[in-house]
């Protein structure tokens, strides 16, 4: 072998094991899921009949509004609640299956409450999301009391991400 052909095999050799790493290296992360969510929102009006036209909201009309926001967020994450929901999905979870694929979160100090549910199937990602938004008005002005309550986003299509494997 001659000079020249020793460094081209060193280079070829150097090449593919550049190439082997890279390919290591690009590797898809084994412990990963592909995971879908989708989320809605919810306005809740917790003006009533009796508080309308009372003019100016006090500091005390503000942390009770607060209150029943948060409320509101906890009852949608209830067994009472999500026994329903389970219902409308013909019992392929559970209550606390589908508590577990969803969170319910006030939006900053907003009236706002925004409905992510998570999961491995799209179609039931998008099913008990959409179970949520279509109870929710009714529970939450029987439960509190509240003067009405709105759907402000409707589910879009699920999305995928990856989600690590515990």
């Amino acid at each position: 072998m001659t000079n020249g052909s020793k460094k081209i095999n060193i280079i070829v050799v150097a090449a593919v094991a550049i190439l082997v790493l890279c390919c290591f290296g690009c590797k898809k992360d084994t412990n990963t899921v592909t995971m879908y969510k989708a989320d809605g929102s919810l306005y809740i009006n917790c003006e009533t009949e009796s508080t309308e036209g009372e003019g100016t909201a006090s500091t005390g009309k503000l942390n009770s509004d607060s209150r029943i926001i948060e409320t509101c967020a906890e009852i949608l994450k209830r067994r009472s609640f999500l026994t329903g929901v389970a219902a409308d999905m013909g019992n392929k979870y559970t209550y606390q299956q589908i508590h577990d694929m969803i969170s319910v979160e006030a939006v900053n100090d907003t009236y706002l409450l925004e409905i992510t549910v998570r999961g491995t199937n799209p179609d039931d990602v998008e099913d008990i999301l959409n179970s949520i938004l279509a109870r929710a008005p009714q529970e939450l002005v029987r439960v509190t009391k509240v003067g009405s309550v709105e759907i402000v986003d409707l589910p879009c299509a699920a999305e995928p991400y990856e989600a690590e494997i515990d």
